[in-house]
């Protein structure tokens, strides 16, 4: 594919995920994706693990969005830096266990690279600071979760 191509492939998933259309967003991927987000090491397989990440995150953040600061391409990937946004207004799943809302805004410095093959996504594999998340949401790494 094209850089121009890839990148609106990336700009549009941004979009919908902005848009809460998880119909139209899960048309972007190919029929067995993958997502990695890096820091808690959580993998998302296939279309009915895409949607789990997708629910993820609009679960705990109902008003999550995406700011896109800067995009780069090439013929095979897209690399996003992006601001994630949201109130913390539902029950966020971690790996350490569930955080209850505690209705605090979020700004998350993101970086997202996603592989495009025949022109839909293939991959994602997604980078922030979860100490950085952990403090705005008022949380101490140590606390102890919700069971």
């Amino acid at each position: 594919m094209s850089l121009t191509e890839n990148l609106n492939i990336a700009k549009k998933s941004y979009e919908l995920f902005n848009k809460n259309d998880f119909n139209s967003f899960i048309k972007l991927f190919t029929d067995n994706p993958s997502i990695l987000n890096v820091p808690t090491n959580q993998k998302f397989s296939g279309k009915e693990g895409i949607k789990e990440s997708f629910n993820g995150w609009k679960k705990a953040f109902s008003d999550a969005r995406c700011d896109i600061k800067n995009m780069v391409a090439n013929e095979d990937y897209v690399v996003t830096e992006f601001s994630g946004l949201g109130t913390h207004d539902g029950i966020f799943e971690t790996p350490m266990g569930k955080i209850t809302p505690t209705r605090k805004k979020v700004n998350l410095p993101c970086v997202e690279i996603l592989k495009i093959k025949n022109g839909k996504i293939d991959s994602s594999k997604l980078y922030f600071d979860t100490s950085t998340l952990m403090e705005q949401l008022g949380v101490s790494m140590h606390q102890e979760l919700v069971a």
